[in-house]
């Protein structure tokens, strides 16, 4: 769970909203139980949520995701619309609504690198709110209760403390902060204040601090309760004789507080087994209910009353699925999951086994597997910014002795001929792409003009033992292109370049004898990009409409040689037709949930498709259509 968010209960409803790694929940009985949401989400990549202060009568509420900006609902949270930050969607760390937005209709939201943008025009536009602020990522935002009167809004910024503005956020100052060593991670001013002055502050590694005067001053808050930092601070709503602050620390324990600059008192002890990574709560009388998101427990409801905890995972994907590679024949297949898990299969999915052994507790975000996996045993997976490889069939998994130590990687793809070259690829941050001819031992970065983008995906020509055809796109913040090389990576190219960035960008290359350019596709955000007519023209087609995002794409070449693309998306299976202009759903079974990846295993009569959804599962069906043969 990466975020949290729950509204007043309103007689047998309330509405909470719950972020993951791969996509948004939604619930209408205060968590109780939860159903995935993603019309219109362009990423499934949740940083954080919050409600309006009148979310009962105007329904709006606020996602911000990684690299795909913010998106605000005015239906409850149903459906989703990205907005624009001047033609960019930063990601996005924090985002507030003012405390009277039904009169000033007023959101902040704090990025990562672009600084903090305001509305007020209820999300339709947007204008930087950051003068006097460093160049740093924001951490934290919160806004006085207030507002109305004092115009005062606190941000964290990485490596610079606090930041204090009293204009509303037009103009920003440092101020004198806690002597801390660690970034602050959560703010949140007291409900109870009438002043709107007192605040709370929750720093990584060092605690809790609070200021009863707006940030001119602190002092630490919590000392005897101290749970090795903060994970996140939140303010606990509800009527003038309620209202908490509550607050995860590292160690597992939840806290929370009338008066912070006080008395705290224990919620939940600590758990070290599983960390409490986000908060939300609402406070009405004598029944504070707080939700708890953890690592790798899902979500924790408290029960009123008492000091119990009960699981409130109803709905809730127990093992979200991040990344798939099969055998080219089908035989075997690797799926990797956002709590570090890889499974695998080496009978077509007869049966599974999971392991973690070598892999470090971090989500598996990319993988890649031999085409002889199930003689040689060798396959590849991005676990977090590390890369590990297992040379027994997914059994066990081990560093590569010789990648570089700063290189942060994103991406893996083994060559079809790796039985008799060895040849692998890996791809990162700062324009990271390195390849080897030797199965791992050794690594060549290839120095091209990727600049500082990301190199989020790699692809082999089928036929790369002849062509040396490799592509790999490199993503930027004002960028997005695929590079190909028909050298084995010697030298490069710009292929194409997207209409839009995103965070990710899919390659697909048919299965088959083509090795044509008119065999490749790329796909980004919600569109699918295809050769044109003409030499370097492409045309480029919306799959399922401009909201839904395309998050995997493969080709195939049927029987009568027009390639045809698959494509995975937020919202359902789709196939091109002949033209590549029109597409239409497949897998009836699977409208209208989010795919995250989609592979093709080509047969005599025809393929079989392996689809891995956002909420776990791995389908498998036919599709009627003849490939064609080498």
């Amino acid at each position: 769970m990466t975020a949290l968010a729950l509204g007043p209960p309103v007689g047998d409803a309330q509405i909470g909203l719950a972020g993951t790694l791969v996509g948004l929940l939604r619930s209408t009985d205060g968590g109780v139980s939860w159903t995935p949401v993603h019309d219109g989400l362009r990423s499934p990549f949740i940083r954080c949520l919050a409600l309006s202060p009148t979310i009962t009568t105007d329904g709006v509420a606020a996602a911000g995701t990684s690299e795909s900006g913010l998106h605000l609902s005015f239906d409850y949270g149903l459906t989703w619309q990205q907005s624009e930050f001047w033609n960019t969607h930063p990601s996005i760390n924090a985002v507030v609504f003012s405390p009277l937005f039904a009169a000033d209709g007023t959101i902040f939201a704090a990025t990562t690198n672009q600084g903090i943008y305001i509305s007020r025009t209820r999300g339709r536009s947007w204008n930087a709110a950051d003068d006097g602020l460093p160049d740093a990522e924001l951490t934290a935002l919160a806004v006085s209760p207030a507002f109305a009167n004092n115009k005062l809004l606190l941000a964290g910024v990485a490596d610079h403390g606090i930041w204090k503005s009293v204009s509303g956020g037009m103009t920003w100052s440092p101020i004198h902060g806690p002597d801390v060593s660690s970034d602050i991670v959560a703010l949140a001013f007291a409900p109870s204040d009438p002043d709107g002055t007192t605040v709370v502050a929750g720093y990584e590694s060092d605690g809790l601090f609070v200021s009863t005067d707006g940030g001119k001053s602190w002092l630490p808050a919590a000392t005897d309760l101290f749970g090795e930092g903060v994970n996140d601070v939140v303010t606990a709503n509800g009527p003038e004789n309620a209202r908490q602050i509550v607050v995860a620390q590292a160690d597992g324990s939840i806290l929370a507080t009338h008066a912070p600059e006080a008395q705290w008192h224990t919620l939940r002890p600590a758990d070290p087994s599983d960390d409490v990574l986000a908060l939300a709560a609402w406070d009405a009388d004598e029944s504070l209910q707080v939700l708890a998101g953890t690592y790798t427990g899902g979500v924790l409801r408290s029960v009123p009353s008492s000091d119990l905890w009960t699981p409130s995972n109803d709905g809730l994907v127990a093992n979200p699925i991040l990344a798939q590679a099969v055998q080219p024949n089908g035989e075997a297949m690797l799926a990797g999951t956002a709590d570090g898990n890889v499974l695998r299969t080496i009978d077509a999915g007869s049966s599974w086994t999971a392991t973690t052994q070598g892999l470090p507790h971090a989500p598996v975000n990319a993988l890649a597997i031999s085409p002889a996996f199930v003689d040689d045993g060798f396959g590849s997976a991005v676990v977090g910014p590390h890369v590990r490889h297992t040379t027994d069939g997914g059994t066990s998994w081990k560093a590569f002795a010789s990648v570089p130590a700063d290189a942060e990687i994103r991406s893996t793809a083994i060559s079809p001929d790796f039985t008799a070259s060895g040849v692998l690829a890996l791809g990162g941050l700062r324009g990271t792409l390195l390849l080897s001819t030797n199965r791992g031992e050794s690594w060549t970065r290839l120095d091209e003009t990727f600049s500082e983008s990301a190199i989020t995906s790699i692809a082999f020509s089928p036929q790369f033992a002849n062509d040396g055809v490799i592509l790999a796109s490199a993503i930027a913040h004002d960028s997005a292109i695929v590079y190909r090389s028909s050298d084995r990576g010697e030298s490069w190219e710009a292929y194409v370049q997207a209409n839009a960035v995103f965070p990710w960008l899919s390659i697909a290359i048919a299965i088959g004898p083509t090795t044509t350019t008119d065999a490749y596709a790329f796909a980004t955000g919600s569109q699918v990009y295809f050769p044109g007519t003409g030499d370097g023209y492409w045309n480029v087609s919306h799959v399922a409409g401009t909201e839904a995002a395309v998050r995997d794409l493969v080709a195939i070449t049927p029987a009568d040689a027009d390639t045809r693309y698959i494509a995975a998306t937020s919202v359902g299976l789709f196939i091109s037709s002949l033209t590549s202009h029109a597409w239409e759903e497949i897998a009836e079974p699977l409208a209208g949930r989010p795919i995250q990846a989609i592979d093709a295993v080509a047969h005599s009569d025809g393929y079989t498709l392996l689809a891995t959804t956002m909420n776990g599962e791995i389908w498998t069906g036919r599709l009627a259509i003849v490939a064609t043969q080498s």
